[in-house]
């Protein structure tokens, strides 16, 4: 709790005051869970009713505004994109006064701006449909928010939208006119307004305004922690018990941990403090637009050693055994243990690209085998959003050289999900043939492998690879040429692959 001050004898009269009015309860009614985020005017974090269940707590410094900001919630109160206030209570001992709200998660729509969609336009009109909701509700009742930016909007785990932190919130002025949920505002209103459009642009990095008084630039706040911190409210790594390591790469390790106060086993990665931040946000990004789904490991938390300044993705602890073992062994029908495998992984290629993600690292060590069989990829350190047609990126050489596309040895900036699916045929040849697809014991010796693949597919419509597999059914071959096309326009895509005989019925094995 926070640490007892003295207050002046003005400011102790009018603490009693608003306790009187408000009936304060206690806040040792509630056992502090974990911080949730910090700033000028208070702290925020997760608490538990120790009667009933989770809420989040705001304690506060400035006292004006916390009568203002309680009584602006309780204006509000009911309404499904405005978080609810629960009560308001105080440390006896101390004077200090909280919040209580509902406990929606500790996500927020800025983490959702990172993510590229499919279908931009649907996906603002989602958000501003929620957003203009809520406006509209504070209007309605006297209100104006003065802060709406992406950070003060929660996500909830069903998808829903819900506007927070009110304190720079105030009364409207009688004379302000307000119409159409805020969509024609005089005056001081029009911050809403300009605010809605922002989020409007659903991407951080084409910032409408001009001015740093409305939008910072992203490139001055990703770059620094301290700006990755605030926006995510990252938990403590304290939180957890370190077990043993899971594995090591260039930029950090995965360790399996203990939740202090659940229990739950978990997968921590950890990103060393010099690591790319940017790097960091966005593999959190990725991992989160796709969560859900049964083939991808889920994210939980993330969390920081505020000492250190390194900060941890917390998922789900699947197992320590990755599809890497499982190629090792023989299978007494490889193309039955093909298909079963990769209708995992193109079902979360699938669910990726469908959310405007690529992963461009896939391979079987990226792949983790849980307890009943299934599979869930992992390590998202190489993923990233899908940019329109015609937008490069900034790598072309990303993952593991094995599983390279041909469009990225070449070094082409242009490419899409279609690296992924490439990626997949690699796997499936190497389930199917018991070995790797190319030689990568240089990059020349590939180079020459590909080249010489492609010319043989081009000239004879066969290759060494299907000379290899004379047992392959006419539907295997379909899904494995399809996948291994050099033209990545001509690639088959994640949902054609689903889609195909092989996957959909019982294919005939060819004579």
């Amino acid at each position: 709790m926070p640490a007892t001050r003295k207050r002046s004898a003005p400011e102790q009269d009018e603490v009693s005051g608003v306790k009187k009015r408000l009936r304060l309860g206690s806040i040792y009614d509630y056992k502090k869970l974990a911080v949730l985020g910090e700033g000028w005017d208070g702290v925020v974090f997760k608490a538990e009713h120790l009667r009933t269940s989770d809420m989040w707590v705001r304690a506060a410094t400035d006292h004006h505004a916390f009568i203002r900001e309680a009584g602006c919630l309780a204006a509000c109160r009911g309404h499904r994109n405005i978080v609810e206030v629960r009560d308001v209570v105080d440390d006896a001992s101390t004077g200090d006064m909280f919040i209580v709200m509902d406990f929606v998660g500790g996500r927020t729509l800025r983490l959702d701006l990172w993510m590229t969609h499919l279908d931009p336009e649907e996906k603002a009109r989602s958000v501003m449909r929620d957003l203009v909701a809520a406006a509209g509700a504070l209007h309605a009742a006297g209100v104006m928010h003065r802060d709406i930016k992406p950070d003060n909007v929660l996500v909830t785990y069903g998808g829903g939208l819900k506007l927070c932190d009110f304190v720079r919130s105030s009364h409207l002025p009688y004379r302000v006119m307000i119409l159409l949920a805020g969509l024609i505002i005089n005056n001081a209103a029009n911050e809403n307004r300009f605010s809605l459009i922002a989020v409007l642009a659903c991407n951080q990095r084409k910032s409408i305004f001009v001015g740093t008084h409305l939008a910072v630039p992203p490139e001055q706040d990703d770059a620094t922690t301290g700006g990755v911190k605030k926006r995510l409210r990252l938990g403590s790594i304290y939180d957890y018990r370190k077990l043993t390591v899971l594995g090591e790469g260039r930029d950090g390790v995965v360790f399996k941990a203990e939740h202090l106060r659940t229990g739950d086993m978990v997968a921590i990665k950890w990103v060393r403090a010099a690591a790319d931040q940017r790097a960091f946000i966005r593999e959190v990004g990725c991992l989160a637009a796709c969560r859900g789904h049964r083939n991808i490991v889920v994210v939980r938390d993330v969390v920081e050693d505020a000492s250190t300044g390194d900060m941890f993705i917390v998922t789900d602890f699947v197992g320590g055994r990755t599809l890497r073992l499982d190629l090792w062994m023989t299978h007494p029908d490889p193309e039955e243990r093909a298909r079963s495998v990769m209708r995992d992984l193109v079902a979360a290629a699938g669910a990726l690209h469908a959310a405007g993600v690529m992963h461009r690292d896939i391979k079987p060590d990226n792949v983790l085998v849980a307890n009943g069989g299934g599979l869930k990829l992992c390590d998202f350190g190489a993923a990233t959003p899908v940019k329109p047609p015609g937008k490069p990126y900034e790598e072309s050489r990303v993952g593991t050289l094995l599983y390279t596309s041909p469009e990225q040895l070449a070094d082409s900036e242009f490419y899409g999900p279609a690296v992924d699916m490439w990626a997949l045929g690699c796997i499936m040849a190497e389930i199917l043939t018991g070995g790797p697809l190319f030689d990568d014991s240089s990059e020349e010796r590939m180079h020459k492998e590909m080249a010489d693949m492609r010319h043989r597919l081009e000239s004879t419509g066969t290759c060494k690879l299907f000379d290899e597999l004379p047992e392959l059914s006419a539907a295997g071959r379909e899904v494995l040429a399809g996948m291994l096309a050099f033209n990545p326009d001509e690639r088959m895509t994640a949902a054609e692959a689903l889609d195909h005989r092989w996957f959909t019925g019982k294919p005939e094995r060819r004579s």
